[in-house]
């Protein structure tokens, strides 16, 4: 899994006053315990609102929940509402997932995944190498994709599915039995 920056952002109250500090706290889920993951200094005294971002480096998905923990200078603590993040595995390679079902009749699902923001060719073709089909060509987002393939106008036989995402290749078969 790939490491993930999680940018948090805070608006400080319409004012602020004798304020010293913020920390920025953070929970994994439901998980009552919060660390601190850094401070920020605060505007002191001022009437002009603030925005404070963080970036949190994450390595696993989850739901992250995030809050400021302000100090003013006389010592008093006071707590931001909680912002909610959630954050999902990035792949780490290009994956070509087996088709379902296979063998099929007439349809069938063919999966894939992006590790980065590439230009996708995804293409089907028959046992003699003729190209049959385009189910994707274009930019794609990193991520997983689903296409479906109807050869209802297809003979029956083994077939190929070619996905190119930039420099690496993916070849698999696929059986259509009528």
């Amino acid at each position: 899994m790939r490491l993930a920056i999680v940018t948090t952002n805070f608006r400080s109250p319409a004012s602020e006053t004798n304020s010293a500090r913020f920390d920025i706290g953070r929970r994994i889920g439901q998980n009552p315990g919060w660390i601190t993951l850094g401070g920020l200094a605060a505007g002191g005294t001022t009437s002009v609102p603030r925005g404070y971002s963080f970036k949190d480096a994450v390595t696993t998905s989850g739901t992250y929940v995030y809050r400021l923990e302000g100090m003013d200078r006389n010592g008093a603590i006071h707590f931001s509402s909680e912002i909610s993040l959630e954050t999902l595995p990035r792949p780490c390679e290009l994956v070509l997932s087996p088709n379902y079902p296979n063998p099929f009749n007439p349809s069938t699902k063919i999966s894939f995944t992006l590790p980065s923001n590439t230009f996708v060719a995804a293409k089907i073709f028959d046992a003699l190498g003729r190209e049959v089909e385009t189910l994707a060509s274009g930019n794609f987002e990193a991520g997983t994709y689903t296409r479906e393939w109807n050869a209802d106008k297809s003979a029956s036989g083994v077939y190929f599915r070619r996905l190119q995402a930039g420099n690496p290749v993916k070849v698999r078969s696929l059986l259509l039995l009528r």
